[in-house]
Parts: C-alpha cells; sequence; structure tokens
C-alpha cells in the first residue's frame, strides 16, 4: 500500500471514531463533582385572588432552619425564622383597593439564596363591621392608660411621655427622630384584650402624617426594627411585630381599626414615617398630645385566638 494510501485510511478511521464519541445521541454527563449547588427551594401557597380584608395570613414551605425574607407594598420588609420542618405562616398587610404584589425570599443556613416568589392578591371594598367607633361602648377600656413608653429613637424636645397616657390632651410631648436610624417608640400595654381602636390625637398645626402601627404579644420581644445581615443589610420588622394599622394621610384626631379582627397583644408601636412639623438638623419632628388603645374586656377566650374578624396566623 502506497503512503498516500496509508495515510488516508488512518484519517478515515479516527474521524469515525470521533463521530462516534460525541454523537447527537449521546450528550455529555455533568462530572456531578463539587461544583454542583442545590438549589434553595421556596414555596408559597397561593392565596386568593382577591380580599376585602387588608391583613391575610400566607403559608408555604422553605429551608429548614432558614429565614424567610417578604416585602409588601403596604409594610415594608419583613423577616420570620423557618424553623425544623422550614413551614411558615405570615400576616400580610394590603394596601385598600389596588393588586399587591408580595415578594418571597428564603435564606438557608449556609447563607444562599432562593429565587424570589412573586405573589399578587388584589384588595377591594371594605370588610364588614371595620368602621371606627369613636365612642367605645361601656365595657371597653383604655389599655394604654397610664403604660409606661420606650423610645430608643425619638428624643424629647418638650413635655414626657407620660403625658401621652394620662388620658388628657391637652398636654403634649414634642420629639424629633435619630438622624441615621428608623423612628418609633413602644408602648407596654396595660391588659391583654380584644383590641377594637387605636385613637391618636396630635396638635392641629402639626398632624402626623404617615405612620405605621405594630403589635407584639411577647413582653419580652426585641426591638420592632432591626438591623438584618440576611436581608442583605438592610432594616426589617424585628421577630413577633405585625403590621396592623397604616396611615398615610393622617389628621390631627386620628382613629384606626386593625386590619387583624380582635388582637391581642403586649406591646404596641408607632413607626414615624413623615417629618410633620419640619426638620430640626434635617430630622423630622412631631407633637403628639395622646395615645388610647380601646379593647374590649372580659372576653379573653383564653386561647389568645381572634373572636371575629380578619382570617390570621393566630399569632395573638
Amino acid at each position: 500500500m502506497s503512503q498516500n494510501a496509508i495515510t488516508l485510511f488512518l484519517m478515515s478511521a479516527l474521524a469515525a471514531c470521533s463521530a462516534e464519541g460525541v454523537g447527537m445521541d449521546d450528550p455529555v454527563e455533568p462530572d456531578g463533582g463539587d461544583d454542583v449547588i442545590e438549589e434553595v427551594r421556596l414555596e408559597v401557597d397561593p392565596p386568593d385572588a382577591s380580599t376585602y380584608w387588608t391583613s391575610v395570613p400566607m403559608t408555604g414551605h422553605g429551608p429548614a432552619g432558614g429565614t424567610l425574607l417578604y416585602t409588601t407594598p403596604g409594610g415594608g420588609q419583613f423577616t420570620a425564622e423557618l424553623g425544623a420542618t422550614g413551614d411558615f405562616c405570615v400576616d400580610v398587610i394590603l394596601m385598600k383597593d389596588t393588586t399587591n404584589t408580595v415578594k418571597f425570599e428564603a435564606v438557608d443556613v449556609n447563607g444562599d439564596y432562593s429565587a424570589p416568589v412573586l405573589v399578587d392578591i388584589r384588595q377591594s371594598g371594605d370588610a364588614p363591621g371595620t368602621d371606627p367607633n369613636p365612642n367605645p361602648e361601656p365595657g371597653f377600656s383604655n389599655i394604654a392608660s397610664g403604660a409606661t413608653i420606650d423610645a430608643h429613637t425619638v428624643f424629647i424636645e418638650e413635655g414626657s411621655f407620660s403625658s401621652l397616657v394620662d388620658g388628657d390632651s391637652s398636654g403634649h410631648i414634642e420629639v424629633f427622630n435619630d438622624l441615621n436610624e428608623p423612628d418609633w417608640m413602644v408602648v407596654e400595654l396595660n391588659d391583654r384584650l380584644a383590641i377594637q381602636q387605636f385613637h391618636i390625637e396630635t396638635k392641629a398645626d402639626c398632624p402626623m402624617e404617615s405612620y405605621r402601627i405594630l403589635l407584639n404579644d411577647d413582653a419580652q420581644s426585641g426591638d420592632p426594627i432591626v438591623w438584618s445581615w440576611a436581608a442583605g443589610g438592610a432594616y426589617v420588622y424585628g421577630d413577633g411585630w405585625t403590621i396592623v394599622g397604616v396611615v398615610s394621610d393622617g389628621t390631627s384626631d386620628q382613629t384606626i381599626v386593625p386590619s387583624i379582627g380582635d388582637p391581642r397583644a403586649e406591646r404596641m408601636a408607632i413607626e414615624f414615617l413623615s417629618g410633620d412639623c419640619g426638620s430640626f438638623f434635617g430630622r423630622g419632628r412631631h407633637d403628639i398630645s395622646e395615645i388610647e388603645v380601646w379593647a374590649r374586656g372580659d372576653d379573653d377566650p383564653g386561647n389568645g385566638e381572634p373572636t371575629t374578624g380578619a382570617p390570621s396566623c393566630n399569632t395573638f
């Protein structure tokens, strides 16, 4: 056989072997080595497409021992710890008369994030029995009367915190915000009864325009707003705190019905969102006369569950 013929024969054989090794019917399998990262899974159960409630419980499943992050249009960003099973239930506040997109993410114990899950739910109309009652009937009590008030991030310019819970709206306190941190105060409630409404009075020439009301049923709970590395280094609402009221265009005499029916709690927080009386070296100022929390007395069923009103995760 000539030299050229031998060369041609060898080249044809090599081409045939190569074609057999990487044919279209024989895909290359991954090596399955240490570079393969397991996906962080997060499942959120779909809620009803629409509701007349302004707060709804949402459930799902994430990585056991991890952290759930969820962001709502009407309430900001929250975290919730995922227990040994990874199951969760959180009460989500909704903005009225709009489609609310709630964003969920999960972080596992290694700090890896799941893909975000977006859930849409429309709030429309008014729930039954949600009209404010400005004159509570006999049998109701103000469980904020004489309460202790704690405020780490607002500072007194005039007056005292005791004037906010003395039953006399002729007195007032003027406070200004912290320069760099979220601004809030906590009221240690006197009794654990079914809350019907919050009543907040401010000076007529300086109404509190924008704020949120939160509740927590743990007397030893931490701050309502905390710094969180799990949330990417951001401020989130603290463990156990639930928003039950959002005011975006407040007046000097404001009544708010909790978005979760008949909640019972040990602590109440007010988060200040507006500047109100103008800046004090770049910080908002507030002029508040009275804080009242009206609750129905002698009807606690003893199991910590709401008796009526919006559905919830029964955390109160």
